[in-house]
Formats: C-alpha cells, sequence, structure tokens
C-alpha cells in the first residue's frame, strides 16, 4: 500500500492548504525583497555596475575621489604606490613593489580593469616559473592592488 492510497482526513487537507499558502508567502516575499535589493544596487552602483559618487567632491578610502576612476591596473597599481603602500612596512613595501614592477604590471598594466578575471589571473600564476609560495605572495600582492 503506497502513501498516496492513503486518505487524509480533512484536518490534514486544510493543514496541506495553509502550509502551501504560507510557502507561497514566502517565496513571493523573497522575490520582493530580492527586487528590492537589485534597485538598491541599481541606485548605489548604477545600471552598470559602477559607482555612483555621494557628492562632487567626496573622497573615499586612501584619498581617491570617487568620481575618479582607474583605467588600466596600472593606473590602479600607481595609485596603489603612491597612495597605500608607503603605509605598509619598509620590507613589505620593497617586495611588494619588487612583485608588482617585475611580474604584474608587464603583463596586466595595460588591461583595462574589467578584463582581469580571477580565472585569467590563475591560470597565468600556474604558468608563471616561481615556486608556488612566491605565487601566493603574487596573488596576494594582486589582492590588495
Amino acid at each position: 500500500m503506497s502513501l498516496s492510497s492513503i486518505p487524509l482526513a480533512p484536518a490534514d487537507l486544510e493543514l496541506i492548504a495553509q502550509l502551501k499558502s504560507k510557502l507561497q508567502y514566502a517565496e513571493l516575499r523573497i522575490r520582493v525583497l530580492e527586487e528590492r535589493l537589485r534597485l538598491l544596487r541599481i541606485e548605489k552602483y548604477g545600471a552598470g555596475g559602477e559607482k555612483l559618487s555621494q557628492a562632487p567632491d567626496s573622497v573615499g578610502r586612501h584619498g581617491i575621489n570617487e568620481t575618479w576612476r582607474p583605467a588600466t591596473l596600472a593606473d590602479l597599481i600607481a595609485h596603489y604606490t603612491e597612495k597605500e603602500l608607503p603605509e605598509k612596512a619598509s620590507s613589505t613595501a620593497m617586495v611588494y613593489r619588487s612583485y608588482l614592477r617585475t611580474w604584474v604590471l608587464p603583463h596586466w598594466g595595460p588591461r583595462k580593469l574589467f578584463e582581469v578575471k580571477t580565472v585569467a589571473v590563475e591560470e597565468w600564476l600556474r604558468g608563471l616559473p616561481l615556486a608556488n609560495g612566491s605565487k601566493v605572495k603574487l596573488r596576494n600582492v594582486m589582492h590588495a592592488v
């Protein structure tokens, strides 16, 4: 005898109907919240995903004017080495500069920021003639930028 052949009591049918109704309400609520989140993201970042400034003279972390957008990774690295790298320990800054100058800038410098994808960076790192520890350090340097 299968479960589907067992007759349900009217109370069971009523409970099932209530649960279905609650589930439908929860699903609808989730869709409404997702749509609100989408609209908030558009309001904050714009339809294309670029961050909109709060005010024309707004200045964010490390003195970046939020209306300034680096065109290439080289632009971003130049800002990083000028504004953020001096805050690190001198030995760390020296190693980071070396990695950026030797490995990152020649390959990634002229690329637009939206062209730098995680998968591409991982493939590039795998192809480098470096020890695994050096590749990890290089990945971390790129992440810091």
